[in-house]
């Protein structure tokens, strides 16, 4: 063998391992880069978004568990507003019911003026709004917020459904002294008592 051959094979081996030392130094710099990218926090805060948004997402698809998680706690509260102390007998009496909550709304709710103690004895009624569902249709918990003029001559002139609904003559008047009870069920009874006077 000459030296032309082993010159020659030399310089194939030298090409050789330039060829991969060129190539094993571009894979370990991708090797470093990516080692870099990992160390990064761009990954953390990846991850975060990542893992978040599938758990958002598998709340959101399992719906029967969003009311137990976000529901408000249903209450209602009820308020007698602009009620007098006192009347003269044969005085008009009026005043708002106000109805206030959150809840399943099943209508606005009865109104009675009775004697103080004499608990079957009905002076004045309006019967309430009854709202009803459809057959197996579950009542939603809503906001709610109504308000009556209890007395309104005007509305129980114009509406047919008013008249319906009041038991008694309007304007609301008491022809005898005594204490009064002005009585609205809706879950608990709110009682507000008067008084009405002799002239």
């Amino acid at each position: 063998m000459t030296d032309k051959f082993f010159s020659e094979q030399y310089l194939v081996k030298k090409q050789f391992l330039t060829y991969w030392r060129e190539e094993y130094f571009c894979l370990n710099k991708a090797f470093a880069f990516i080692a870099e990218l990992v160390s990064t926090k761009w990954i953390v805060i990846a991850t975060i978004v990542g893992v978040a948004s599938g758990l958002i997402g598998i709340l959101y698809s399992e719906s029967q568990f969003l009311p137990i998680a976000f529901e408000k706690e249903p209450y209602a509260k009820v308020t007698v507003e602009g009620l007098k102390a006192n009347y003269m007998v044969g005085e008009p009496i009026d005043f708002h019911v106000r109805l206030e909550g959150y809840g399943c709304h099943g209508g606005f709710p009865d109104v009675w003026i009775k004697p103080d103690g004499v608990e079957e004895e009905v002076i004045w009624a309006r019967q309430g709004e009854i709202r009803l569902m459809p057959a197996g249709v579950s009542c939603p918990n809503v906001e709610v917020y109504e308000v009556r003029h209890i007395g309104d001559m005007e509305r129980y002139q114009r509406d047919p459904q008013e008249r319906l609904r009041t038991i008694g003559v309007m304007p609301i008047t008491m022809d005898r002294e005594g204490t009064y009870i002005v009585q609205v069920a809706y879950g608990e009874q709110t009682l507000i008592r008067f008084d009405v006077i002799a002239r």
